[in-house]
């Protein structure tokens, strides 16, 4: 029988699950409330290359979201730190707001390509430059590779298929340096001193597929606020949702919730407390949805 583990810290996912774009989920506030009054210590992690991480916490900060700046690990600062590490002058193809995280990195006569989601940019006279820089041997780092990210508008294209045109046409791989790669995941996790095992990822659908296809590092919970709006009985949501996501995390992985040692907190426990406090009020005709009996955790 494997071995059970407490649960002592949380990375939650930004987009999708606390917000999309300017507007916050509803019930995200609350939540994070919610889940910030147990013992676990909690870390954001997010796949945005649209704004720099001060940008994005001014954001957050406007949608009354109490975070602070070293509580927020982004693909950024992941790409910054591989580029220091290769010592190399990157063509980067990102968002202009994003270009304070790489204040301080030499771009002149560039012998690397970052590419982050940087839709102004995506035109055929760059993404030829870029071309031509990774046929002479230029490395291509990819922020993420994300086919699509949620806009207040619907769905919109990421920044992964514009890297798969360019590993196609120069038949390059892309090292890819954000979410769901297990070395963002141990990144994010560094400051708080636990072991993957450890820890568990709060995030949407798309968080959730992106972590099973990649990296069975982290046990990951579902937080269907934006899947699935109108579900609003904690006895239809929470506990079968948690449930069943543990079952599939303890078949894959070995991981289970703590129950014993003293101090110690259950994921079972947690994960409620966060996807509870998402549900939203209407139903999905539009009606006020019929609340369980039963009480949250």
């Amino acid at each position: 029988m494997a071995a059970r583990r407490a649960l002592k810290a949380v990375l939650v996912d930004l987009n999708g699950t606390l917000h999309i774009e300017d507007a916050a989920v509803p019930g995200a506030q609350e939540a994070l409330k919610r889940l910030r009054g147990t013992s676990v210590m909690v870390r954001f992690v997010t796949n945005t290359t649209k704004e720099s991480k001060q940008d994005l916490l001014e954001r957050l900060r406007k949608l009354e979201f109490e975070i602070s700046e070293d509580e927020i690990f982004t693909s950024l600062t992941a790409a910054r730190s591989l580029v220091e590490q290769k010592q190399v002058r990157p063509m980067l193809l990102v968002d202009d707001r994003a270009l304070p995280d790489f204040k301080g990195i030499q771009t002149n006569d560039p012998n690397a390509v970052v590419i982050g989601l940087a839709p102004e940019h995506f035109h055929y006279q760059v993404l030829n430059q870029a071309f031509r820089l990774l046929l002479d041997g230029a490395p291509l780092i990819a922020i993420h590779k994300a086919r699509y990210y949620k806009r207040k508008d619907g769905l919109a294209l990421g920044p992964g298929p514009f890297v798969t045109a360019l590993e196609y046409a120069t038949d390059t791989p892309a090292t890819v340096v954000g979410k769901p790669e297990t070395t963002f995941f141990l990144e994010a996790l560094r400051s708080t001193g636990c072991s993957p095992e450890e820890a568990v990822m709060i995030g949407d659908g798309n968080t959730e597929r992106q972590t099973r296809r990649k990296s069975a590092l982290l046990p990951t919970s579902l937080a269907r606020a934006s899947r699935r709006p109108w579900i609003t009985s904690c006895s239809t949501c929470c506990e079968p949702l948690w449930q069943r996501n543990r079952e599939q995390l303890e078949t894959r992985s070995g991981w289970v919730p703590h129950r014993s040692a003293p101090g110690s907190l259950r994921a079972d426990r947690v994960l409620p407390l966060f996807s509870c406090a998402l549900i939203r009020k209407k139903g999905p005709t539009g009606g006020q949805g019929r609340r369980s009996k039963r009480n949250c955790p």
